[in-house]
């Protein structure tokens, strides 16, 4: 296999890590891969309950701050520089593009529905940064060699870009 080009990983919303199975993990992954049983699945929610809920996520309100927060969260990416952070500029040869902008309410909406909440906070966005970010990035041979890693570069400018 070979890697997606930048604008192919660009379309994922989000870039999980997963860790290896531990042990117990791994065994019984071991023991399930032997069963020769079908399971029985049923649905849970029909088309309707379904709509109703995008719906509900539709709604959930996002403030402007939070919207001006992202916006320059992603610029930050672009244009580190501007926003106090120099040494970054040697550092990312692609910021972050309009589609991360785009997709961070999209997930602060539902995640802010999974919390039980009719609004969107700054801890989701926080939370939110590095799966919807570190593929978006694309680092300099300079940042390769210096072993930077995305994932530094977006806490870095959580911990410092003022809210």
């Amino acid at each position: 296999t070979f890697s997606l080009p930048e604008a192919q990983r660009d379309r994922f919303l989000f870039q999980i890590k997963v860790n290896y199975p531990k042990e117990g993990e791994e065994i019984a992954i071991l023991n399930r891969s032997f069963e020769n049983s079908k399971r029985n699945v049923s649905p849970i929610l029909t088309k309707e309950d379904i709509i109703q809920i995008q719906q509900y996520i539709h709604n959930i309100h996002i403030d402007e701050q939070i919207k001006r927060y992202i916006v320059e969260i992603v610029l930050a990416t672009r244009n580190p520089k501007i926003y106090g952070f120099p040494e970054m500029t040697n550092w990312i040869e692609v910021g972050a593009s309009p589609r991360a902008t785009v997709n961070f309410p999209k997930a602060g909406k539902v995640f802010a529905f999974f919390k039980g909440r009719k609004f969107v906070s700054m801890d989701d966005i926080k939370k939110l940064a590095l799966p919807i970010l570190r593929h978006r990035l694309i680092l300099s041979y300079e940042a390769q060699a210096e072993n930077i890693t995305e994932e530094q570069i977006i806490n870095k400018i959580l911990k410092h870009l003022k809210v």
